[in-house]
């Protein structure tokens, strides 16, 4: 593959293999020049990438495709808000059960509005199911950006209690929450609207976490520990 389509508040991660100088091109400017060493040897394997999933790099990026489904999620992303919620530092986002999530879990979402306001998760990297956009179904990334065409809230109703059975909910990912557990932020690739509100965060549980922040309290006269431990953070049940 040598095009890759890149929106607005997207990043890409490509391993290049060469066999002779080249130039990386962004539309007609080049903004990078890989000078390959004369005398090496090349081969035609495909590692460390071998496919959806890649199986090679670890579990952080284990191919959830064929996996069962621990709990199922729908994710609408607006301007101002995440599931009709906006940013609160002590309110949880919780699932279609009111309840936190799992650590370990294979979680299997269904994401919408993201074709206006790119869905961008912390910590765990989101592989692509099916029906989200320009996005290579197997492959994962941290930012997801649906259809262009596709709107962003039913026609009919732009309750949130529609959408589960909508036909506009399209894109579907899945997750496995692995290797730390705590909050996770959740929030609008878009920098204004997620300061607007359409930010939040969700509770992984029943695994290792950091310590509470902030992890280091400075003081006025340069010693540690001053100010009181924060509280922990409330669950969703």
């Amino acid at each position: 593959q040598s095009v890759f389509s890149l929106t607005s508040s997207s990043r890409l991660d490509v391993a290049i293999r060469c066999t002779a100088d080249t130039d990386i091109r962004v539309r007609s400017s080049t903004v990078a020049t890989i000078h390959v060493d004369s005398g090496g040897t090349t081969t035609t394997s495909a590692t460390p990438f071998t496919g959806p999933g890649h199986d090679e790099s670890g579990p952080y990026v284990q191919d959830l495709t064929g996996v069962a489904v621990d709990n199922r999620w729908t994710i609408h992303v607006d301007e101002t808000n995440i599931n009709d919620a906006r940013f609160a530092q002590r309110e949880p986002l919780c699932d279609e059960n009111g309840a936190d999530f799992d650590y370990m879990s294979v979680q299997e979402w269904t994401i919408r509005g993201a074709n206006t306001h790119p869905l961008h998760v912390h910590t765990y990297p989101m592989q692509v199911i099916s029906d989200c956009g320009d996005h290579e179904d197997g492959e994962f990334y941290d930012t997801i950006v649906t259809s262009k065409n596709l709107p962003s809230t039913p026609a009919s109703s732009s309750s949130l209690s529609s959408y589960p059975h909508s036909s506009h909910a399209k894109c579907k990912v899945r997750v496995k929450l692995i290797d730390v557990a705590g909050p996770v932020l959740i929030h609008c690739h878009i920098f204004q609207h997620a300061e607007q509100g359409a930010m939040g965060w969700m509770n992984v549980v029943g695994g290792p976490v950091q310590p509470n922040e902030p992890r280091v309290h400075h003081c006025p006269d340069g010693s540690l520990d001053c100010d009181p431990v924060p509280p922990p953070l409330p669950l969703c049940s």
